[in-house]
């Protein structure tokens, strides 16, 4: 039989014996423990750790096998060799949570169980139960609803939410089936959709609104959560979390033209129950007043797309950076220039702070500006940041060893070696997913070999809970928080039992991919990325590769065999006729490049607000250029990219490559999918990658509407990187003046980055974890405070 773990809340005598229903049975309410093993930890638990569950039950005191003495650890104590809890286990989000200073207090033999009240307050979050109903109030999953709020409302599955305003609760007698309560709110319009609908080229902001006159009736349980809607005054691209604002207004929410749109007229009526976005904006005021933003570490810093979006969310500073290439610390440096950037090995910076702790004179480190600086001393790092390389549990790497073979696997220890010296409040580490098909095998003491499934993902968790970190793990798409690609990442946070663990980011934007999840594991199930119903819906639509890159100036190849057949007139005159401009692609005569070599004016205007912050002040954009390539690859480009063009069977035989002319009729059409048709504009990008060549195996990268490859600087919108980003070169690329591989180094920093929207994302979880840990510390009166 399994032996489980409990501990007795209280004793009460049950009259529900099913033998004798008047006689008493002698009961206990007990709250459940979890072995360390029946964790996602299995095998790599701590053999006397046990795990707090919010889960309780009546059971017959007859069950109960004996005593246990469990040790509950306080914050810095050592796992002894008893049983011993520090943490509560949550399966369903894969968190280990610092256990909770009450329920390590001796139950009282009250009928009072913390555990029951957690599991109810869980319980009454997760329903769609309402708690609370009246004409102008709802309580619905944890929220309270009033007359005037503004509302998310799932109208359709995996689409943008519809925004409305609550104008009345209708329930009991008032509706046919009295079960089905509704809920009346006035529809808002979304700026976006006119624009798109009627192909203006009207910049567009996906916070922008309209009210119009239609009232509907949804049922309450479509109701999943409030915005913040202001009357007038641009709301900021980077602004608070669901607020929008409206400046015009409609009769009917499809508009046929732009004139149907009105400017707005009335007043929006508003709650005067709930905070308001000025408060919001008050209380983030407030928080920075009287908090620095945390100094942070990022170890294989790479190109800064992770640090850049952690600093983007204002509540975090880089200070420090360790990275072993020349080009991609130069480029970190060059857009963090108050960070110091160690340029050199990870192992070879830990060396010198384990040799400076043992009372020997600290070595300084060679840094990207040729100074030589020293690490740190602890207590300096709030957070330590990080993607240990990830070739090694990279699917697309098909040059990887095998775990134990592969030198890179072990530079996760590594990395947990500075947060052990450190001791930083936080710690955020992501890899690829690939880093949960890593399996280690092992020997037990009789040399019978067993495979450790998950065996990284479970040492991070393992060494970090031994650190005396909170822990959880997840997968996050980057479609999910506005990165117009889909690129899925694994992610860990840790923090300090004296911290508030941060929770993972709410997805902002909607992603109608399918479920990718298919290994079978124990708690895989519980990795997908996050989502915030069973509907799928976001605030905002999935963005797509037009929504990233159609503002930036256009330009084709050349075909070398239809142009050199040309006389110079008819060169002329396609000259006259062409819809962009043509250019010499392949690499004759020493050209290396090919595009816009020098900073060149935008096409347009900014059309969507991804360009818009992408742009930032820019008035001309940098990098919009390829390497060149031989003359046959860039004839494949050109008839490939060809607008009738829709497979294989569409392109001369004579430039078919190898892989596909040899391929078996099934397998051409799946093969062309993937790696030889074009991009389309509707579409995200595809995971961006190291390296950018037609018809590599990973990925397509011929334009959706231009003969060509994509460039370096659409490879970084990809990704998230501003164009005011630059990218630097090392001193050998400065004398060699090889442009080609100058590019291919770019597009190799690009791939390994972290896009910068999730980056960002995570940040502003961070903050929302340290305002919460801030307002349960400090008691401001907000009202004292200056604020603009």
């Amino acid at each position: 039989p399994c032996i489980r773990f409990c501990q007795i809340i209280y004793l009460y005598d049950s009259f529900h014996s099913k033998n004798s229903p008047n006689s008493r049975v002698p009961t206990a309410h007990v709250r459940w423990y979890d072995h360390g093993s029946k964790t996602i930890l299995q095998e790599m638990a701590h053999p006397y750790a046990l795990f707090a569950l919010t889960e309780c039950n009546d059971i017959d005191v007859g069950a109960i096998m004996g005593p246990c003495t469990v040790q509950h650890l306080k914050p810095g104590d050592e796992e002894p060799l008893e049983y011993h809890c520090g943490y509560m286990w949550d399966a369903s989000a894969l968190r280990f949570k610092g256990i909770s200073t009450i329920l390590c207090d001796s139950p009282s033999g009250e009928r009072e169980c913390m555990a029951c009240d957690l599991k109810e307050e869980q319980d009454r979050i997760a329903d769609d139960e309402v708690s609370h109903l009246s004409k102008g109030h709802l309580t619905l999953r944890g929220i309270d609803y009033h007359k005037h709020d503004f509302v998310y409302i799932a109208e359709k599955e995996n689409h943008p939410y519809l925004i409305g305003q609550i104008q009345q609760f209708i329930f009991g007698k008032e509706l046919k089936k009295p079960s089905d309560p509704q809920v009346k709110v006035r529809i808002l319009g979304r700026f976006d959709d006119v624009i798109r609908q009627l192909e203006s080229n009207m910049g567009c902001n996906e916070k922008r609104l309209y009210l119009t006159d239609m009232i509907k009736l949804f049922s309450l349980t479509l109701i999943e959560g409030k915005c913040f809607v202001q009357e007038k005054g641009i709301v900021q691209d980077n602004d608070i979390s669901d607020h929008f604002y409206v400046d015009r207004q409609s009769k009917e929410l499809h508009i046929q033209q732009i004139g149907d749109l009105r400017h707005l007229h009335e007043t929006l009526e508003t709650c005067d129950k709930c905070p308001t976005a000025k408060q919001q904006h008050r209380t983030l005021y407030s928080f920075h007043k009287a908090n620095s933003k945390l100094k942070a570490m990022e170890l294989f810093a790479g190109a800064g797309g992770l640090s850049t979006g952690l600093e983007q969310s204002g509540f975090i500073k880089s200070h420090w950076a360790v990275e072993l290439c020349p080009r991609a610390a130069a480029t970190f440096q060059a857009n963090h220039p108050d960070a110091i950037v160690y340029n050199a090995d990870t192992n070879e910076c830990l060396r010198t702070i384990i040799e400076s702790n043992e009372h020997k004179p600290p070595k300084p480190v060679k840094t990207v500006n040729h100074g030589k600086y020293c690490m740190p001393p602890k207590g300096e790092v709030d957070l330590i940041s990080g993607g240990f390389p990830c070739q090694s549990f990279s699917g697309l790497n098909h040059q990887r060893h095998n775990g134990k073979d592969d030198p890179r696997t072990p530079l996760v220890a590594n990395m947990l070696s500075y947060v052990e010296y450190y001791r930083p409040r936080f710690v955020l580490m992501e890899n690829v997913k690939g880093l949960l098909q890593h399996h280690t095998a092992s020997s037990d003491e009789d040399g019978d070999e067993k495979t450790i499934k998950m065996s990284v993902v479970k040492f991070i968790l393992r060494a970090l809970l031994r650190l005396g970190y909170q822990a959880e793990v997840k997968i996050l798409q980057a479609g999910d928080y506005g990165s117009p690609q889909r690129r899925e990442r694994v992610i860990f946070w840790g923090a300090l039992r004296s911290e508030i663990l941060p929770e993972y980011p709410l997805p902002t934007h909607v992603n109608t991919r399918k479920k990718t999840q298919t290994l079978k594991m124990p708690y895989l199930d519980n990795l997908i990325p996050a989502r915030r119903s069973e509907r799928s819906c976001a605030p905002f639509r999935a963005l797509v590769i037009a929504d990233a890159i159609s503002d930036l100036p256009e330009f084709d190849w050349k075909c070398p065999s239809l142009y050199n057949k040309l006389s110079t007139e008819a060169k002329k005159q396609r000259k006259d006729e062409r819809e962009y401009p043509e250019m010499s692609a392949t690499n004759a005569n020493g050209r290396t490049l090919v595009g816009y070599l020098n900073p060149i004016e935008y096409s347009s205007k900014p059309l969507t607000s991804y360009q818009r912050r992408m742009r930032g002040d820019q008035k001309r954009v940098t990098l919009h250029c390829s390497r060149a390539f031989s003359e046959v690859v860039v004839e494949r480009v050109w008839h490939i990219s060809g607008p009738k063009v829709n497979g294989p069977e569409d392109i001369p035989e004579h430039l078919l490559p190898p892989r596909l002319s040899k391929a078996k009729e099934s397998e051409k059409t799946r093969i062309w999918r993937d790696h030889f048709g074009r991009l389309k504009w509707d579409e995200p990008f595809n995971t961006a990658l190291t390296i950018c060549r037609p018809f590599s195996k990973g990925g397509k990268c011929i334009h959706p509407t231009q003969r060509r490859i994509i460039t370096a600087r659409e490879c970084a919108r990809s990704q998230g990187f501003p164009d005011s980003y630059e990218f630097k070169m090392s001193k050998d690329d400065t004398t060699s003046r090889d442009w080609g591989k100058l590019v291919e180094s770019i597009h190799r920093q690009i791939g390994n980055a972290v896009p910068v929207p999730l980056a960002y994302a995570l940040g502003k979880s961070l903050g929302e974890a340290l305002i919460k840990k801030w307002k349960q510390d400090t008691v401001v009166d907000e009202d004292d405070l200056d604020f603009d």
